[in-house]
């Protein structure tokens, strides 16, 4: 370990930075700075004795965070497929209902709304979610649909919200949404996804690396899609390969669904990325899709690393089969 000290004017206290390899665990005067040159990391000592934090890239800095999710995805309702809420009657809010509780601390990154009413004109319909029991939510995030012609309209139908600023939910806190709608009082499916870590929650990638204007999965020229086999709400289907072994590290972007071969009012289908092993995959990246028209954005992206297996997963109400395609960007 090495330290140096630089002094200002007399008032000033003299900076200290401390330097070794791996996390420091020694003791040192407070506010000094320790530079881990192994990892690339920075830390701070907060009591004057052996307690150190490590010190994240803050606004401003030129660390980009697109990369790999650290700890486990959660979504809610953990089981049994989305929530249904029911709007209001013309032009009104319906009640306040939970969507689900988580059991941990959780920061909430995706909000996923599916219609499964059409209503017969011109509309414009709305689903709030919020955390906290209703009718005292907080942090209400709207998101608004609106249909011209439901005959042939397809815009509504579903809805994603990515959050690039994740909201913490505490442990025992309900997330809660309610809807309303400017006609006769419709149905939506709604969920929501996040995940269990220390904020940020992803890992920084050392430098913004992205080539090109990316591709598609399984090709350029194929518009038909991955077949993967859905498990009923509850069960997730078999695992779908995507790529056996990545050929470079790359970021998925996008899932589109490329058709829906299912009554659409049946209801939305979920769908997970996962990344590493046939049986041991590292499953995240929740999406909620309903008909075509909408290709959910993966937020932030998946970091497949060179030499990885790319998988996908699904379950929906009829345990049906759903054709797929991922748009990823080399590295």
């Amino acid at each position: 370990m090495v330290s140096r000290h630089f002094g200002g004017h007399s008032s000033a206290k003299p900076l200290q930075i401390d330097e070794g390899s791996g996390a420091p665990t020694h003791a040192a005067d407070r506010a000094t700075l320790y530079w881990d040159y192994t990892n690339q990391k920075l830390y701070i000592n907060t009591d004057g004795v052996t307690t150190w934090i490590e010190k994240t890239p803050g606004a401003g800095a030129t660390t980009t965070h697109w990369a790999r999710r650290a700890g486990a995805e959660i979504w809610l309702p953990a089981t049994g497929g989305p929530v249904t809420l029911t709007s209001g009657t013309a032009s009104a809010f319906g009640s306040w209902t939970a969507i689900g509780t988580p059991a941990a601390d959780f920061y909430l990154s995706h909000l996923m709304v599916h219609s499964t009413s059409i209503p017969k004109n011109l509309c414009m319909e709305v689903v709030e979610f919020g955390y906290g029991a209703g009718p005292t939510a907080l942090d209400v995030t709207r998101i608004y649909t609106s249909l011209v012609d439901p005959t042939v309209d397809a815009v509504g139908y579903m809805e994603l919200d990515c959050r690039s600023r994740p909201t913490k939910v505490l442990s025992g806190v309900p997330v809660s949404a309610r809807a309303y709608s400017g006609v006769a009082a419709m149905e939506f499916e709604c969920m929501v996804a996040g995940w269990d870590a220390s904020y940020p929650v992803w890992d920084a990638l050392p430098v913004n690396t992205v080539v090109g204007p990316g591709r598609f999965y399984p090709s350029n020229t194929y518009v038909n899609g991955i077949v993967v086999v859905a498990g009923a709400w509850g069960t997730w289907g078999t695992a779908k390969q995507v790529v056996a072994s990545a050929p470079n590290d790359m970021l998925v972007t996008q899932l589109m669904q490329t058709y829906y071969n299912q009554n659409l009012l049946v209801g939305a289908v979920a769908y997970q990325i996962g990344y590493g092993p046939a049986g041991s995959e590292t499953w995240c990246a929740t999406l909620l899709a309903g008909r075509t028209s909408r290709a959910p954005w993966v937020w932030p992206p998946v970091w497949v690393k060179a030499g990885e297996r790319l998988a996908v997963r699904a379950q929906d109400p009829g345990a049906g089969t759903h054709p797929f395609v991922l748009k990823v960007h080399d590295m």
